[in-house]
């Protein structure tokens, strides 16, 4: 393997898309994908998680997928697409422009437990219920944020009442 002591990649405007997965690098913790082409987290943030499994720095702002003051995205979109990411790669301690707090690293595994491989129930055809956190996920979604701040209330509710 080249590169075997690589800690840092620096990846800005290459046009890296969700769809790419890198391969393993056991030493990489700095990861920099500003102003790419990356328009949904999943499963670009598994993938992610998988590739640099010491990730604790990554930045992507400017992509489509990451609401920011960078490309004029919502407050709600941007808070979910931490956690969400946060959840995901929970060895992040540096997102973008902030550090992740240890309250903000629980929020996120408070609120997307369910999600993981490991509390799966049912067929995974089953979860069409958390469509609507994937679509927060979306900055470019036509549903309204009161409706989804509903479903996403009711759906917590729910999954706060289902026994683990």
């Amino acid at each position: 393997m080249y590169f075997e002591k690589l800690q840092t990649l620096v990846l800005d405007h290459n046009k890296v898309a969700e769809s790419v997965v890198f391969p393993r690098h056991e030493t990489l913790t700095t990861l920099w994908l500003n102003f790419n082409s990356i328009k949904t987290l999943f499963p670009f943030a598994d993938n992610l998680s998988h590739s640099f499994p010491k990730l604790l720095y990554l930045s992507m702002m400017g992509n489509p997928g990451a609401p920011s003051f960078v490309n004029d995205g919502k407050f709600h979109d941007y808070v979910m697409y931490r956690l969400y990411l946060v959840s995901r790669i929970p060895t992040l301690t540096y997102l973008d422009d902030r550090s992740v707090e240890k309250d903000e690293k629980a929020e996120a595994r408070t609120m997307y437990h369910t999600l993981s491989q490991n509390n799966l129930k049912g067929n995974p055809s089953d979860f069409t219920t958390f469509a609507a956190i994937e679509t927060a996920l979306n900055p470019h979604s036509s549903l309204s944020t009161e409706w989804l701040g509903q479903k996403l209330k009711s759906y917590w509710e729910a999954i706060k009442k289902s026994p683990l």
